[in-house]
C-alpha cells in the first residue's frame, strides 16, 4: 500500500513539474501573464467591482496574444441583484463617451438564485476592449427580457474599487 501512496506522489510530482515547464507565469495585483507552450501568451486581468442601484457585479477579462495578434477578449462577469428575480439577460454593453461597446455570444455558466447570482461569460471586439481601457467614464449596461412575472429591466453599474487600478495596468500593458 506504501509502494502505491508513493507513487502516486512521484507521479503528482512529475506531472507539476511537466506543467511548470510547459507554461511561465508572472503576476502582478492587476495582470496575470502566462505563457503557453504554442507561444501564446494569457493575459488574465483580475476581477473588479461595479455597482448601481439595484445590484452589483464582478467582471474580469482574458486576453490571447498569438503571432502578434490579439483575440477577442473574454468577459466573465457575475452578477448580484438583492431582491429581484432572474430574467435571462438579453445584453450586455459598456458604454463611454456616448459610444457603446457589446459584449456579445454571452453564455450562462450559473444561477444561484438563492444567493441572487448569475454569472455570464462572453466577447467583446480587442478594439472595443482597447477604446473602452482608455476612456474615463464607463457605465456597464446589463438588459434582462420580459417574462410573465417581471418586466424587462436595465441596470447600469459603474465601476468602484479596484477597477481604475486595473484600468491604469491594462493601459500601461495594452496601450503604451
Amino acid at each position: 500500500m506504501k509502494f502505491h501512496k508513493s507513487l502516486n506522489f512521484l507521479f503528482v510530482i512529475i506531472l507539476l513539474g511537466i506543467i511548470s515547464l510547459s507554461t511561465s507565469c508572472t503576476q502582478s495585483k492587476n495582470i496575470v501573464t502566462y505563457l503557453a507552450k504554442d507561444e501564446t501568451v494569457i493575459y488574465f486581468i483580475r476581477p473588479s467591482d461595479l455597482s448601481g442601484d439595484k445590484a452589483e457585479a464582478e467582471i474580469d477579462f482574458t486576453l490571447k496574444l498569438k503571432k502578434k495578434k490579439y483575440s477577442d477578449v473574454i468577459c466573465n462577469f457575475t452578477i448580484k441583484v438583492k431582491n429581484i428575480p432572474f430574467n435571462d439577460i438579453t445584453s450586455t454593453e459598456f458604454k463611454t463617451n456616448g459610444k457603446t461597446y457589446p459584449i456579445s455570444k454571452l453564455v450562462l455558466i450559473f444561477r444561484e438564485k438563492g444567493e441572487n447570482k448569475i454569472r455570464y461569460s462572453g466577447e467583446m471586439k480587442h478594439e472595443d476592449f482597447i477604446k473602452l481601457f482608455e476612456a474615463e467614464d464607463i457605465s456597464f449596461v446589463i438588459t434582462t427580457e420580459e417574462t410573465s412575472k417581471t418586466p424587462k429591466t436595465t441596470y447600469t453599474l459603474k465601476p468602484c474599487g479596484n477597477f481604475k487600478n486595473r484600468v491604469k495596468a491594462a493601459r500601461i500593458e495594452f496601450i503604451n
